[in-house]
């Protein structure tokens, strides 16, 4: 038997989304971002699409836009002006950012999705406001010069030869780990990372310094982890390779790893005040190569 099909003829599929999109001009000179001048359509609007391009006017003036939420900031690299200052930062939110800012210093607070920085070489600072977050931030290609400033970011990528740095005080959500930190890192090959702030788990193929925790630490054939603080590794360090170097302080206190399993790789002290303590015995189990100081030692390796 047919089954009977029924056609509702009232009813209209559901409207595509229409983001508004405006490009920063700066035509008045003034840098105010409510100035409907300094834009080509109009000023921008909550889920619009904002992009800086083809302009050396800087955006400077009335930059607390907090109550702002685009669907997308884009800073293309023919910007030569600048985003915010030190002092005064663009603070909005946007579910995507995607910035090459070749000459230009970018000064950005908020909440953010995800924020993509493919060819900064100028000053590039971003961070989430205190009770908002940066879900991830990705560097790729040659970004260059990026600070995370503050608030809460959750991870952090560096590919290509990009470099980061991390102030203190950033931190995450993770409410399950014993401390609090940005809660994953990947560092690429060819990559630098320096950070002043927890990570609680970071992945390590390039090169990273840390003056602060590292929960899990993993590192892999080629890379190198500098270790600056006195809290070590405080959940577990696996290593395939590369090279841990324990870094002076002002403190003479061991640089501590809890747990371990070495695959292969250095252990290093040289140069430093400090020596290198497992906890826990380490698990060794492949080729581990000891580069210390004359003196010095490594507690808990067996």
């Amino acid at each position: 038997m047919p089954v009977p099909v029924i056609l509702n003829r009232t009813s209209n599929p559901a409207s595509p989304t229409v983001h508004t999109k405006t490009i920063w001009t700066g035509g008045t000179g003034n840098g105010l971002f409510t100035a409907s001048k300094n834009w080509t359509s109009a000023v921008p609007v909550q889920g619009g699409i904002v992009y800086f391009a083809d302009s050396s006017q800087s955006l400077t003036a009335d930059t607390d836009q907090q109550t702002l939420n685009l669907e997308e900031l884009r800073v293309s690299s023919s910007f030569t002006g600048s985003l915010g200052t030190s002092s005064n930062p663009l603070r909005i939110s946007s579910t995507k950012v995607v910035l090459d800012a070749r000459s230009s210093d970018i000064h950005l607070r908020g909440s953010f999705r995800e924020i993509i920085v493919v060819g900064a070489v100028g000053i590039t600072k971003v961070g989430g406001i205190s009770t908002n977050r940066i879900e991830k931030l990705i560097l790729a290609r040659s970004a260059q010069n990026v600070e995370l400033t503050a608030g809460k970011c959750e991870e952090v990528v560096l590919g290509g030869t990009s470099s980061l740095t991390v102030d203190s005080g950033v931190t995450g959500d993770n409410t399950l780990s014993p401390f609090t930190g940005i809660n994953n890192g990947r560092v690429s090959r060819n990559s630098n990372l320096s950070s002043a702030s927890n990570f609680i788990n970071l992945n390590v193929t390039g090169r990273a310094d840390s003056n602060a925790r590292v929960g899990n630490l993993t590192l892999f054939a080629g890379s190198l982890f500098e270790g600056k603080s006195t809290t070590g590794v405080q959940i577990r360090l696996t290593m395939h390779g590369g090279k841990l170097r324990v870094m002076p302080a002002d403190s003479s206190e061991s640089f501590a790893v809890v747990n371990s399993d070495l695959y292969g790789g250095i252990l290093s002290d040289r140069g430093s005040n400090r020596d290198l303590t497992f906890t826990n015995n380490a698990n060794i189990l492949g080729s581990v190569i000891l580069d210390l100081e004359s003196g010095s030692s490594v507690g808990g390796l067996n």
